[in-house]
């Protein structure tokens, strides 16, 4: 197979039962599947009124195709949606500063509930 971040060929073992079964390891490598894997990180931001939860998938952003991680992407999504209290916003890249917090307590005021954001990086406007 062709790794489809590196483009390198690579070979997984598979026994019977898995000879059928596809999943993300099929397109990416085992080297960059340890470069570039995910990497989730939690971070808390309390606001006036609700608390708002940032869950982040990878340490930084990365120029690859972040839909090949499309599998990991919608478990993570799932198992967010099970908390309750919590609306669940999807971001792609956040980007944090006081004009975003800002718009992120108007949203939980609006929506009267607590908030986690699921994005693929977080990075300040330093």
């Amino acid at each position: 197979m062709i790794c489809k971040i590196c483009g390198n060929k690579f070979f997984i073992k598979r026994g019977f039962k898995e000879l059928l079964k596809t999943n993300h390891e099929q397109n990416i490598c085992n080297k960059c599947l340890d470069k570039y894997g995910i990497s989730l990180s939690f971070q808390k931001i309390v606001l006036e009124n609700y608390d708002v939860m940032i869950v982040s998938m990878f340490k930084r952003k990365e120029k690859i195709d972040y839909n090949l991680f499309y599998d990991e992407y919608s478990k993570i999504f799932i198992s967010l949606m099970m908390k309750k209290g919590y609306h669940v916003i999807l971001e792609d890249h956040l980007y944090l500063d006081d004009y975003k917090i800002e718009e992120i307590d108007g949203i939980s005021k609006m929506l009267e509930s607590n908030l986690i954001i699921l994005c693929l990086t977080v990075s300040d406007y330093s």
